[in-house]
């Protein structure tokens, strides 16, 4: 083989390998394992009326869920393709506390829910399967508050929460339970919206508005999940954020009536993707590649063929070979500014976050909590896992995440102690409230009663005394 020829070969390799390692460049983030979910149907209600829908909505969504590389967590905590259906308050509480930690470090933690729901007190709640319907107290006690034990689990465990709420179906019956209670229909109709702030990107969706009632649909399918089925077919290549506004959007146009509305709270635009942007797999691309300038090479002479990557503009593909092995971000803006849907624009993105400075990009996640400790009295003395660290007070303390024993004592009073669980990135306030020892209240000469006790007494008489006059 000529000079020419080996030359020409090694310059072919060198660009083969490139775009061999484009491939692990190209931002793919449907990866089985790094998403997870928790579908769930409740239709057999025990008290109230049963709902067709919701199994066969639960069903569906888990099939496309799993599809797009979702691993589906089951009832005992394990990952696979099924949902759960018909939980009760107690398979509520179980199922949840599994997902949580099935959820930790994952890229996306998603959960849908089909079913009954309602407001009562501003507050969301969903309906368990053994939610009686009389009372309205008996339905608080038994209902699941949404905020607290389906969405607060789920803080700062995955990067991005995304909770799907297909419920507030009509519940014929609630109504004398809503009356007897001295409140109006309109009161507990709807989910109410979330109130509280995350640290986690969260990401909310509801098939109402607030105050109105979902419908369960006379299809198979209820129309809110009917057209999220339609978006995950015809268009899973969107952004999570996307999918959600677009059947928001979607909706009135087709059914009017309920109006779907949702909730973003801080999720990076444009990152979260269902399915890879990218239609062919980044490894055939650069197979193709490589082979059509392979064969761009004639045997029989000793003059080289210019290489080109079929379908990419040789000016672009010069622009991006000068600038592909540079450390300043400016460079792949400008590309990206000349070339916004050029065939390296996704490559220049990644480029440029990684030569940027990683903590102005990434800043490091929170590894402690704060513990605020306050009480009644002055004076008093903090323990933290049997550590003294100081009186209590509005300064805040420092401290690893997990389970931490407070105590707080001051002489002559009985000692405060709870026991608490920290959260990283959270602060948490103890209030210690004392009482006396009981050794210090005074007795009477007896010895039976305190003489507070008796001094009660004594002006509760007096004043039954003047109301008889």
């Amino acid at each position: 083989m000529s000079l020419i020829n080996r030359k020409h070969h090694r310059h072919i390799g060198g660009i083969s390998l490139f775009l061999l390692l484009m491939c692990f460049f190209v931002p793919i983030t449907s990866y089985a394992g790094d998403r997870v979910a928790l579908v769930i149907g409740n239709s057999d209600y025990r008290h109230l009326r049963d709902l067709g829908n919701p199994k066969r909505d639960a069903e569906a969504v888990a099939s496309r869920l799993s599809k797009l590389g979702f691993s589906l967590v089951d009832a005992r905590g394990r990952q696979g393709t099924r949902p759960v259906y018909n939980l009760t308050q107690e398979d509520f509480f179980d199922v949840i506390d599994r997902f949580a930690e099935q959820a930790r470090g994952k890229e996306i933690a998603l959960v849908y829910y089909a079913g009954h729901g309602m407001q009562i007190g501003m507050k969301s709640y969903l309906l368990p399967v053994d939610t009686p319907k009389k009372k309205l107290k008996m339905i608080e006690r038994r209902a699941i508050p949404l905020e607290k034990y389906i969405l607060a689990p789920l803080d700062n465990r995955a990067e991005l929460t995304v909770a799907i709420f297909d419920a507030c179906r009509e519940i014929p019956g609630l109504e004398e339970a809503t009356r007897a209670s001295g409140l109006g229909t309109s009161a507990t109709r709807g989910l109410a919206r979330i109130q509280g702030e995350s640290q986690t990107q969260r990401l909310i969706a509801y098939s109402a508005a607030a105050g109105q009632l979902a419908a369960d649909g006379k299809g198979r399918h209820s129309p809110y999940t009917g057209l999220l089925l339609e978006q995950l077919d015809t268009n899973p290549r969107q952004t999570v954020e996307a999918l959600i506004a677009q059947v928001a959007h979607n909706f009135p146009g087709r059914y009017g009536g309920q109006r779907p509305e949702f909730l973003n709270q801080g999720v990076k635009p444009n990152y979260y993707y269902l399915k890879s942007p990218v239609p062919n797999p980044p490894a055939q691309v650069a197979k193709d590649n490589r082979t059509s300038m392979e064969q761009s090479v004639s045997r029989d002479t000793r003059e080289p063929v210019p290489v080109t990557s079929p379908g990419v503009d040789p000016i672009e593909l010069e622009f991006w070979n000068s600038a592909k092995q540079s450390q300043d971000p400016e460079i792949y803006q400008l590309y990206l500014e000349r070339y916004p849907k050029g065939s390296f624009a996704a490559i220049a993105e990644l480029k440029i976050r990684q030569v940027q400075p990683k903590a102005r990009l990434f800043p490091p996640s929170p590894t402690h909590g704060q513990l605020v400790v306050r009480s009644n009295v002055s004076g008093d003395t903090v323990y933290i896992d049997g550590k003294a660290i100081g009186p209590t007070g509005p300064g805040a303390h420092s401290l690893p995440p997990g389970e931490h024993t407070v105590r707080v004592e001051k002489a002559g009073l009985e000692p405060f102690e709870t026991r608490i669980r920290l959260a990283a990135g959270k602060k948490q306030t103890v209030y210690a409230k004392f009482a006396w020892k009981r050794s210090r209240i005074p007795k009477n000469r007896s010895g039976n009663e305190p003489e507070a006790l008796e001094m009660f007494k004594a002006f509760g008489d007096i004043i039954k005394s003047m109301r008889e006059r």
